[in-house]
C-alpha cells in the first residue's frame, strides 16, 4: 500500500515520522531492559511519566496504574490474563484449567477484533470460550442479548468472568454503551475490559469524555 509514502492517510499503519526514527535508534542503541525499576530507573520513569499523562488526557486519575508493551494485541492479552487470575473462583495459576473446573467465559460483540480469538486459543480456553453477542443498528452490542446470554451460561453452570467492550470497533468505528456494560458488569461480578484501539483517543474530548467517565467510575 506504500504507507511510507508522505501523503499515505490509510489502513493503521502510518508514514514514518524523523522524531520515530530517532527515538528507534536511540531505544536500539542504548537497548534498555525494562522488566523492573533497578534495571532501567530512567527508562521506567520515563514510562510512569507516559502512562500518568495518557491518564489524564483522557480523564483518568493520575494515580491509576498502566504499562506500555509492543502493541493492541498484546495490550489485550495482558488484560485478558489480568481478568482471568482476577475472576476465577480457584488458584488458576497453581492449578491452571481442568475438566473438573466450570468452563470461563468471555463476552464480546460479533464486530470485537480478532484478537479475543488469538487470546481464547492461545491461552488454552479454547474458541468456545467466547460467547459472540449480536449488534444493534447502531453496530453497538445488543445489550439485552448480552444479559439474556450471561444468565443461560450462569444456568448451564459455566463462570462468566469477562465483558469486553469496544471503543471504536475495526469495521465501522461503533463504540459500545459502556456505561450500560459496565453497570452489567457491576451487578454481575465480571471484569470489564474495554478494547480502545480505535476510539479511546475520543474521551479527551468535552463532548464525549463524561460518558467514558461514567464508565471508569462504574468499573469493578
Amino acid at each position: 500500500m506504500f504507507n511510507g509514502h508522505p501523503r499515505f492517510w490509510g489502513y493503521i499503519t502510518s508514514s514514518a515520522t524523523p522524531i520515530g526514527a530517532l527515538a528507534d535508534f536511540l531505544a536500539s542503541a542504548i537497548n534498555q531492559n525494562t522488566g523492573a525499576f533497578i534495571l532501567s530507573p530512567l527508562a521506567t520513569e520515563i514510562e510512569a511519566q507516559t502512562i500518568r499523562g495518557l491518564a489524564e488526557l483522557i480523564g483518568f486519575p493520575r494515580t491509576c496504574g498502566g504499562l506500555l508493551v509492543s502493541g493492541g494485541n498484546v495490550a489485550n492479552f495482558v488484560c485478558f490474563l489480568a481478568a482471568r487470575q482476577a475472576k476465577a473462583n480457584w488458584d488458576i495459576k497453581h492449578e491452571g484449567l481442568s475438566a473438573n473446573r466450570p468452563r470461563l467465559t468471555v463476552y464480546v460483540s460479533q464486530a470485537t477484533h480478532t484478537w479475543i480469538n488469538k487470546a481464547s486459543e492461545l491461552f488454552g480456553m479454547g474458541a468456545d470460550s467466547v460467547r459472540w453477542i449480536e449488534t444493534d443498528a447502531n453496530q453497538q452490542i445488543n445489550i439485552d442479548a448480552l444479559e439474556r446470554q450471561i444468565l443461560a451460561d450462569r444456568d448451564k453452570g459455566v463462570l462468566p468472568f469477562m465483558i469486553v467492550g469496544t471503543a471504536g470497533t475495526v469495521g465501522v468505528g461503533a463504540v459500545d454503551p459502556l456505561p450500560e456494560i459496565a453497570a452489567l458488569c457491576k451487578q454481575y461480578g465480571l471484569w470489564f475490559h474495554v478494547n480502545g484501539a480505535y476510539g479511546a483517543p475520543a474521551a479527551c474530548l468535552p463532548e464525549v469524555s463524561e460518558k467514558y467517565l461514567k464508565a471508569a467510575r462504574c468499573k469493578p
